[in-house]
């Protein structure tokens, strides 16, 4: 009985032992596996990273050149002063007051171009002469005591654009902003009424009140037209609230953007002349390089125009150049305010 039993316990270990090293087998083979998975895994995260990166890289660079075409296609503009001289007085007709004022403003702005410290723009009578320059790679101009060497380029014009916009102006309604929330909604829509149809103060008789509590924003509308211009042209108005408030007042209008076209090009009869070193005063440096490129023996030809500027100096911006066809259906004794409309409406597009 005890053989038996030492046999059994010897089988037992025997099996025991087998499994032990088989699993370790297992375990040692699988290692290998754990790692190649790994290095993989480590690969593919690489591999996604770069790819993230390079997506990045290129989402910066269409970024940066939409910037770049809405800095370019943006209008800077320097508004004049105008003077309205008014010839003949227009009798408002029967029927038609509480039509909006209408105005058609085109808007062209000037191609230009930037000109920088040590450059030069030089505009020939003839395009022959301009083409002829373009060809030489660098022209020495001779000076009091030295030369200037200088390189003819061509120019390519900033974008320009072209536009009509077409303003409706109420004749009837006044925006007002900036209302203290100091009352009920239904209450300060009585208040607006009351205070708005005073006309001592400028204004008139009320048909409708649009007031909003959350933007403190509001909506005047009169029985008879031309109450409006006069609030609007003032910008401010005196209400009775709990207390006496300056609430600002403005036109309500619409208008409608027409025939836009943009313009790119290269004048033919334009040259600029770059890396031109300061070696004479900026005068005197502009007259001999007129005196260069006027003579026929270095290619040149009778001059129009020339600009130069020396190094360190920047042009301005390029200007814009408004003209205004209004066609107006009713009388329009505050011509300014529209034109100050219409200004706003061409920097919001």
């Amino acid at each position: 009985m005890s053989h038996t039993q030492n046999r059994f316990s010897s089988l037992i270990c025997r099996v025991v032992c087998h499994l032990l090293t088989h699993f370790r087998c297992q375990v040692m083979a699988d290692i290998p596996i754990n790692k190649v998975e790994i290095l993989n895994l480590g690969n593919r995260r690489q591999a996604l990273l770069d790819k993230l990166k390079r997506f990045q890289t290129e989402l910066e660079a269409k970024r940066a050149e939409s910037t770049k075409l809405k800095h370019k296609f943006k209008i800077y503009a320097q508004i004049p002063d105008t003077e309205v001289n008014y010839r003949t007085r227009y009798e408002e007709q029967m029927g038609d007051g509480s039509q909006p004022i209408s105005g058609r403003y085109l808007i062209s702005q000037r191609a230009s171009v930037h000109l920088q410290g040590g450059q030069a723009l030089i505009t020939f009578e003839e395009e022959k002469v301009a083409s002829q320059i373009l060809k030489i790679p660098k022209c020495s101009v001779s000076c009091e005591r030295s030369s200037v060497d200088v390189k003819p380029r061509r120019i390519t014009m900033d974008p320009a654009v072209k536009f009509e916009v077409i303003l409706n102006v109420s004749r009837k309604e006044v925006n007002v902003h900036n209302i203290p929330p100091s009352m009920p909604e239904d209450r300060m829509k009585d208040r607006l009424g009351l205070s708005f149809c005073r006309p001592s103060r400028g204004g008139g008789e009320v048909e409708r009140v649009k007031y909003d509590k959350n933007t403190g924003s509001g909506q005047i509308t009169f029985l008879h037209p031309g109450v409006a211009d006069g609030l609007a042209l003032r910008g401010k108005y005196r209400l009775d609230l709990d207390s006496e408030v300056i609430v600002q007042v403005g036109p309500v209008y619409s208008y409608q953007l027409h025939r836009f076209q943009t313009f790119c090009g290269s004048p033919k009869r334009t040259v600029l002349l770059e890396d031109i070193e300061d070696k004479e005063e900026e005068e005197d440096l502009q007259d001999h390089l007129e005196i260069h490129f006027q003579k026929p023996s270095n290619y040149g030809g009778e001059i129009e125009s020339i600009r130069y500027l020396s190094g360190g100096r920047l042009c301005g911006p390029s200007s814009v150049r408004t003209h205004c066809n209004s066609y107006i259906c009713n009388i329009c004794p505050h011509i300014f305010l529209y034109d100050c409309l219409i200004y706003k409406i061409i920097f919001a597009i």
